[in-house]
């Protein structure tokens, strides 16, 4: 089932295929730094602080900065109406399921916690995913097996859906205490 949501743009394609775990949109520090660099590009070349020899080759280079960062920004989903709270409800249902399958911060304090089921509940499928969020699990790279993903995907989709619509996007929230 495909997705209404599209997760990866042109700009994390390799030969036709995903090139990265996340999204290139997803990482703000990146972007961040990138446009950074845009800017200080920018300001050298208008006090004159770049060789003569070298004018050529930064103006490129520039130009290539600047268009990968506007390929990152465009790639970003704009979410909007009944698609922007479909993915706001994907993301709740998501966050409970994730929630409910780790161990709470008692138990891990107190060294209750089994690290075989932990590592159980992370690796094999426990959350299921059945519609719209099945699609939108294949979307962001996850293998859905019998309508189900493992944790560590489920995370991954919640944290995709979670950066999507502006929220923290740290799974660590949704240990219970």
């Amino acid at each position: 089932m495909a997705s209404e949501v599209q997760v990866f743009g042109e700009v994390d394609m390799r030969n036709g295929k995903v090139s990265s775990f996340l999204p290139a949109w997803y990482h703000n520090v990146h972007i961040d730094n990138l446009s950074s660099s845009i800017d200080e590009t920018e300001r050298r070349l208008e006090m004159g602080q770049v060789p003569q020899e070298s004018i050529h080759e930064t103006k490129m280079q520039l130009k290539r900065d600047r268009e990968r960062r506007d390929q990152i920004l465009a790639s970003r989903p704009k979410l909007e109406g009944a698609t922007k709270d479909k993915v706001a409800k994907w993301r709740e249902d998501l966050g409970n399921s994730i929630s409910e399958s780790m161990f709470t911060r008692t138990e891990m304090k107190k060294g209750l916690a089994d690290a075989h089921e932990e590592c159980r509940r992370m690796m094999d499928p426990c959350i299921e995913v059945r519609g719209d969020l099945a699609g939108f699990a294949k979307e962001c790279g996850i293998r859905v097996s019998k309508g189900k993903v493992n944790r560590e995907g489920a995370a991954k989709m919640w944290k995709v859906a979670s950066k999507m619509l502006g929220e923290i996007s740290n799974t660590a929230i949704l240990r219970r205490d």
